[in-house]
């Protein structure tokens, strides 16, 4: 396994190799390309594997033999680190253009040129000869995929911009939005208020509205009573005018009728009595009448008593309600005069056929 430890002692091993031995120019060259890749697997770190995937997917054991034996720079050795150095020449080239200047950077991408410039005899061994050391220099594989992956990752960036300007944009518009549906929300908020007060003043309203409502159809109701009652009245007050013109018109009619001269006292009773009758039986229709007359007298007196209190008892209800948590017996007088019930005379009205046993009697008593 290639680790940053192992790098570092082979990089050691190629800067005392270097004090050591008298290089010629090829011989320092190929040296100085081992030396610059060391420095640059390093550098990379852990992320080396990532950055050069394709050296590393073909390659990465030839590097690990390398880094362990105890080579230097032969020709083997020089054409595995150039083939690493070559992919990261166009990594830097097409991706990572931006850091040039760093030294581990431009040294990598200086020293691939100086590759490409040299012609050197390669003597290698399996893969790593001639043919394999000009396929490398000329082989545009990873030129255009390198250059490929540019042009997408331009647009990448490009469309990671486009987005990015509208995430900014977004939140711009949301921050600003957010002013207003808060200045919205509290406009709304008082609105609601608003309309709760005002809706509770309606509930209130309407309230007092069914209760004044329910008294008032009370009120009705006993309005509607009173007109019968009072109808009733006047009626039995025609009759009782009616019973007694038609008593003092038999009187009349009896006195008219009776002769100039004195007759004798049986014929007297005997022409007597039919009147007679007539006013009994009068006189007790009239009774009757007048009983009836005055019981709905007094139920009108206590119709009209009752559509009174209508009229107040709401209010009446709620103050005695209040008056009466201060002082439980302040209103007691007041509710015995108010609501007692009004004195009345009148007597049972009696039934018609009362008073037509006494009726028969006399009548019989006379006769005999």
């Amino acid at each position: 396994m290639i680790n940053d430890e192992k790098l570092k002692q082979k990089r050691l091993e190629v800067l005392k190799y270097v004090q050591n031995v008298n290089n010629t120019d090829e011989k320092a060259s190929k040296i100085n390309l081992c030396f610059v890749l060391l420095n640059t697997l390093i550098y990379l770190g852990s992320e080396k594997e990532n950055i050069l995937p394709f050296a590393f997917r073909k390659y990465s054991y030839a590097l690990e033999q390398y880094i362990n034996s105890s080579n230097i720079a032969d020709d083997a050795s020089y054409l595995i680190c150039a083939s690493f150095l070559k992919e990261y020449y166009f990594y830097i080239k097409y991706i990572k253009d931006d850091n040039k200047d760093k030294p581990e950077i431009f040294d990598a991408y200086n020293t691939w040129e100086i590759f490409l410039r040299n012609e050197f005899q390669i003597k290698g061994q399996g893969i790593f000869d001639f043919n394999y050391y000009k396929n490398l220099k000329n082989d545009r594989f990873l030129d255009y995929f390198y250059l490929s992956l540019s042009i997408q990752e331009r647009k990448f960036k490009s469309k990671l911009e486009q987005l990015e300007n509208a995430k900014v944009n977004g939140l711009r518009e949301i921050n600003e939005r957010k002013g207003t549906l808060d200045s919205e929300l509290q406009n709304f908020d008082k609105n609601i208020i608003k309309n709760r007060n005002e809706t509770n003043e309606l509930a209130s309203l309407l309230e007092k509205q069914k209760t004044a409502f329910n008294f008032v159809g009370l009120s009705k109701g006993f309005e509607k009573i009173l007109k019968k009652k009072t109808c009733a009245k006047w009626t039995s007050f025609v009759l009782l005018f009616l019973i007694t013109l038609s008593m003092f018109t038999i009187l009349g009619y009896y006195h008219n009728s009776l002769p100039d001269e004195p007759t004798e006292i049986f014929d007297f009773w005997k022409f007597l009595m039919p009147y007679l009758g007539l006013e009994f039986i009068l006189l007790y229709l009239f009774r009757v009448v007048l009983k009836h007359y005055n019981s709905i007298q007094t139920q009108i007196m206590q119709i009209e008593l009752r559509q009174s209190l209508c009229q107040f008892i709401q209010s009446y209800a709620d103050y005695a309600k209040e008056i009466k948590e201060k002082d439980g017996t302040s209103l007691d007088k007041f509710e015995n005069l108010i609501f007692s019930s009004i004195v009345s005379t009148s007597e049972q009205v009696p039934s018609t056929f009362d008073g037509l046993e006494h009726i028969t009697n006399l009548i019989k008593s006379a006769k005999s």
